[in-house]
């Protein structure tokens, strides 16, 4: 399959745009760490930083170069033929989507519980 240049344009410029979104909201939290005044805090932000990380993946459909390239007309998508159409429980997006709700559930529990330092 040949590349469609409006669509991976588009695609480009949709990724470029998220990575300038997620580049602001990355030092955001950075900086809030860099001004952290105990152990706690850097953790609690730390936490923060890994849950937006994963919150702010690229997986939706502006993301996607066959959402573009039918304009979310998942009947005809290529993609949707080899790893099932994204609507559907099974499809390995929808696995994707819910590993990073587990990983996201185990971040949240584990990574920093409001434990203190001393």
């Amino acid at each position: 399959m040949e590349v469609d240049k409006e669509v991976l344009d588009e695609l480009v410029n949709n990724l470029e745009d998220w990575l300038r979104s997620f580049d602001v909201r990355m030092r955001e939290i950075i900086d809030r760490i860099r001004r952290a005044e105990s152990v706690e805090e850097v953790m609690r932000l730390k936490k923060k930083l890994l849950l937006e990380f994963l919150d702010l993946i690229p997986l939706n459909s502006q993301h996607c170069y066959f959402c573009i390239l039918h304009a979310d007309d998942c009947i005809e998508c290529e993609y949707g033929s080899f790893h099932g159409s994204c609507y559907e429980a099974d499809s390995d997006y929808r696995r994707i989507l819910d590993e990073i709700t587990v990983l996201k559930f185990i971040i949240n529990g584990t990574y920093y519980k409001g434990e203190r330092y001393d």
